[in-house]
């Protein structure tokens, strides 16, 4: 049986390779970025993960289709420099959104729908045990 897979930030960059292996693998691969994704095959919602309503949106599309998760994988994040730049606290909000509140909110949304040995799988940047002058919020 296929896995069924959902994907956050997954129109480009590590998202996109993920997304690529499992779709290669002839995985169900539901992806949502703010962006449109072209991969051929992925059930793609362009959506915004900074939006509750967009969020639980999401997830009823992907109930619609199937009725188990094999793997949940939390990618999605903005990028916005420190506080010394022109960042104000409307983007340093929508930061927290995407990367602390949305990975929360799907999981919860999801997690009745995980299968037994399911995975949740958390991506955070480097940036998470280093630093660099003004390079993020």
């Amino acid at each position: 049986m296929d896995k069924v897979i959902v994907i956050t930030g997954c129109a480009q960059g590590i998202g996109r390779a993920i997304a690529e292996a499992y779709l290669f693998n002839h995985d169900i691969v539901f992806g949502i970025d703010k962006e449109v994704c072209s991969l051929e095959g992925i059930h793609h919602y362009v959506g915004d993960l900074s939006s509750d309503i967009e969020r639980e949106y999401f997830v009823e599309t992907i109930f619609e289709k199937v009725d188990h998760i094999d793997v949940i994988i939390n990618n999605a994040m903005e990028y916005h420099a420190g506080i010394l730049s022109a960042l104000d606290i409307k983007g340093f909000r929508n930061a927290l959104e995407v990367g602390v509140v949305a990975p929360f909110h799907l999981v919860a949304l999801l997690k009745e729908g995980m299968s037994l040995g399911s995975s949740i799988i958390n991506i955070v940047s480097t940036r998470a045990f280093q630093t660099q002058k003004n390079n993020e919020a």
